[in-house]
């Protein structure tokens, strides 16, 4: 449904063209058409529907924000809290696991539950590799790079870590969320994840 699609016809009848719209297409071109004409429509009907997927993917990261201002707001043991908050990073994010995890203390979260457990050590070298940016860290292609992620767990392709901070920078954990496909985590998304890790902190 993300995908423009455009009929090219040589009916001129009305009833077809608008059967195709029906369909599902986008847009119509008349044969013989003017090569010109068919890639300025190509490029109007991509512009739309980048447009179209910058709000929907907007629209999720409210939604998501809205969801875990929500859980905060609700007096709930902190163990079950940050339960929930991961779940709903998790699942409004897309991702196929997620983690809250502290290489010094026992600050450690999976979803789903049956996620593969990450070790301190695994942690401290996240932490160490997130400190050196000083900022949010998005791996596109943990198999090409030959991270540690994808020996952990071989069926991870990309991931997205964010540092839990306290008010004076102190670090209390980290959040890590990862996916089966390469590429998943877009530099946008990161953004959004630090706020949520804000929040969590």
């Amino acid at each position: 449904s993300h995908i423009p699609v455009i009929f090219l016809t040589q009916k001129d009848e009305r009833s077809d063209k608008l059967q195709g719209l029906e369909l599902g297409a986008d847009d119509y071109v008349m044969k013989p058409f003017d090569r010109r004409e068919l890639m300025a429509r190509i490029q109007t009907k991509l512009r739309v529907k980048s447009a179209e997927d910058n709000i929907r993917r907007r629209n999720q990261e409210l939604n998501v924000m809205m969801e875990i201002g929500n859980l905060s707001t609700v007096h709930r043991p902190m163990n079950e809290l940050l339960d929930a908050i991961l779940e709903a990073l998790v699942t409004g994010m897309g991702a196929n696991a997620g983690y809250i995890l502290n290489p010094d203390k026992p600050l450690y979260k999976a979803w789903p539950y049956s996620a593969h457990t990450v070790e301190s050590g695994q942690a401290n070298d996240l932490a160490i590799e997130m400190s050196k940016m000083n900022a949010p860290l998005i791996i596109a292609d943990t198999h090409a790079g030959g991270h540690w992620l994808s020996k952990w767990n071989e069926k991870v392709h990309s991931a997205a870590a964010v540092s839990l901070s306290d008010w004076t920078g102190g670090l209390l954990g980290v959040i890590l969320l990862t996916h089966e496909s390469a590429g998943y985590f877009k530099p946008e998304l990161a953004t959004l994840i630090q706020s949520v890790a804000n929040q969590i902190a």
